[in-house]
């Protein structure tokens, strides 16, 4: 819906209002899981798909509409299907045989896990900054501003870095079964 709106033109406020519900909505989602003892494995495998399924859709949709820079949305896209390639291969890697589609996507059969590093914490907090700071621009004025674009230029940095600190950070992968793949 978000995605329609800024597409559409002419509800900015209403994609800035539904983005922030969204948002507030993780959150607490999140909160309830953790505090209430709520965890499953299906959610805790799902959620992070949803996450990302909604960020690379606003990402693509501000590019498109041109209110962020086509060669951001490509950098932030690519990190992100170079991280899930990685995460297919681990996982891949990692499963005990037989190797088998049923086995591969049964979320309840962990065979390794993914940390996130403190800078790819750091990225998403501030693409998340900036993709508000986006849907907001048209809203209250603030396109052109030189600290949007120094925004952007932070959140591309921090791409790359985060995307780099993947693969040399040791201890980032973690196998829970090790069956043959390497780990660090």
């Amino acid at each position: 819906v978000i995605a329609y709106l800024t597409v559409q033109g002419g509800q900015e406020s209403l994609a800035l209002a539904l983005f922030a519900v969204a948002g507030a909505s993780d959150m607490v989602d999140g909160w309830v899981a953790r505090t209430f003892n709520q965890k499953t494995v299906f959610g805790a495998a799902l959620d992070p798909v949803a996450d990302k399924f909604m960020m690379t859709t606003l990402t693509l949709t501000l590019a498109h509409v041109g209110m962020l820079p086509a060669s951001l949305a490509a950098l932030i896209v690519g990190r992100d299907a170079a991280l899930m390639a990685g995460a297919f291969y681990l996982r891949y890697d990692s499963m005990e045989p037989p190797k088998t589609l049923r086995r591969y996507f049964d979320v309840t059969r962990g065979s390794a896990q993914i940390h996130p590093t403190l800078i790819s914490k750091a990225n998403t907090v501030l693409q998340v900054a900036l993709l508000g700071a986006c849907f907001a621009a048209p809203v209250f004025g603030w396109a052109g501003e030189a600290w949007l674009a120094a925004l952007q230029c932070t959140v591309a940095a921090t791409t790359v870095a985060s995307g780099i600190s993947y693969v040399t950070t040791k201890g980032t992968v973690r196998y829970l079964k090790h069956t043959g793949g390497g780990g660090r």
